[in-house]
């Protein structure tokens, strides 16, 4: 089963709503030159993508008040990438009202790792009925043969709690 869930895209304007629905860059530059509101619509998105990686949020089954429930940060990597065998790669959690996550940072023990996907499970409760936010802070760390790369991204996912 699906849960409902929805993309965090709040306090954006008008250039910011532009970029996160998918204009191109010379769209947003007209709306605003600085790009800051593609900045912050990336910022608050379940999903950050790069050319060698697409990084996101996933839903994992229902989710009810006063109980565990599970999202998913998902990691793929793209061409020549893989995931980097020797990083920590961690999911720091964001405080949110109606939401208690069960640890302060989720890992690889928390997850499963193969060359070309990463999946983190993160286990919170919601405290309250209606929308959630649940999100945070992902460091992570992409390879090639010739370079390794390392990034965070902040991600967050509006879930619907019954």
């Amino acid at each position: 089963m699906m849960s409902s869930s929805r993309f965090v895209i709040l306090g954006l304007g008008a250039a910011g709503l532009l970029a996160a629905v998918g204009c191109n860059k010379s769209e947003a530059a007209q709306v605003n030159p600085n790009g800051a509101a593609r900045e912050r619509a990336e910022a608050l998105s379940a999903r950050a993508e790069t050319e060698n990686y697409v990084a996101y949020l996933r839903p994992v089954g229902d989710y009810k008040k006063d109980a565990e429930g599970v999202i998913e940060v998902v990691l793929e990597t793209k061409g020549d990438f893989h995931t980097n065998e020797q990083y920590p790669y961690k999911f720091t959690p964001k405080e949110a009202e109606g939401v208690k996550f069960s640890k302060e940072k989720f890992g690889r023990e928390d997850g499963s790792f193969e060359p070309s996907k990463a999946v983190i499970k993160v286990a919170f409760t919601p405290s309250k009925s209606g929308t959630v936010s649940v999100g945070g802070k992902f460091a992570l760390s992409v390879c090639s043969d010739k370079n390794c790369l390392m990034d965070k991204k902040e991600l967050a996912l509006d879930v619907t709690v019954k």
